[in-house]
């Protein structure tokens, strides 16, 4: 267990060491203004706008931010002979893999909270009232981050770094906006409706992993909420044990 949590922290330490990490807190400075000056010039609410544009922001930049971070974390220490000096020292790949994992979820998580916090503090500034259904989108946009970076990863040990970002963000992209488009008279009908119906269901549903249009809403269901969060946390697994199956078998020499 004191070799994982030492290489969960060396992975946050060496973040924050790093150009990434004041390149976040550079972000966090841009997402409170652009967050601040879109709800001024908003026709609605403007707490609602700051919520909204906020979330929004704060999603775009941890999926970036997850994909940059997860597709060359145990490729590159592969690559240039980290990972067989570290293996040596009596680490099990697996002592490594889940070391590397929370490094990661940590790493994504302090993101998270510190622009969370940004925007909710311009929520309340503009006299937000609280909402549960704020704390269940921003749950589940973090748990989506994490599916994100799950694939990424899994990717990482066969595509280079570039197509791992492009097929990523394809994949969230075409399950964020399937369940709408397919309902258009402009979607493809017959067989390929069916063949992308059935690739849909084998992805990730970001559709479903967003909440962000419940805000302002009634409360969400908790049974709705908790069954959402099984499924995400379902999918970051799934996709997290195969990521290890395939590092266990890789030939790192």
């Amino acid at each position: 267990m004191n070799k994982v949590k030492s290489i969960a922290f060396l992975s946050v330490k060496e973040f924050i060491k790093g150009k990434s990490f004041y390149a976040t807190l550079f972000i966090g400075v841009i997402v409170f203004l652009l967050t601040f000056v879109s709800a001024q010039l908003t026709y609605k609410t403007v707490a609602k706008t700051t919520i909204d544009i906020g979330q929004t922001i704060i999603y775009l930049f941890l999926i970036f931010t997850s994909l940059f971070i997860s597709a060359s974390s145990i490729k590159k220490e592969i690559e240039n002979g980290t990972l067989p000096l570290v293996l040596s020292q009596g680490v099990s790949r697996l002592e490594f893999f889940i070391g590397k994992i929370i490094g990661k979820v940590l790493i994504i998580g302090m993101i998270f909270i510190f622009l969370s916090a940004l925007v909710i503090a311009l929520y309340s500034f503009f006299g937000g009232i609280f909402d549960v259904n704020i704390v269940y989108s921003l749950s589940t946009l973090f748990l989506s981050t994490l599916v994100i970076s799950a694939m990424s990863m899994l990717f990482s040990f066969f595509i280079n770094e570039y197509l791992n970002y492009f097929l990523c963000f394809s994949i969230f992209i075409f399950t964020s906006l399937f369940e709408g488009i397919s309902t258009s008279r402009f979607f493809i009908k017959g067989f390929m409706a069916k063949v992308l119906g059935y690739i849909n269901l084998a992805m990730p549903n970001f559709y479903k992993l967003n909440l962000s249009n419940y805000v302002g809403e009634a409360p969400l269901e908790s049974i709705v909420y908790l069954k959402i969060i099984l499924y995400g946390l379902m999918y970051y697994l799934v996709i997290s044990a195969l990521s290890y199956y395939v590092f266990k078998s890789r030939d790192i020499h």
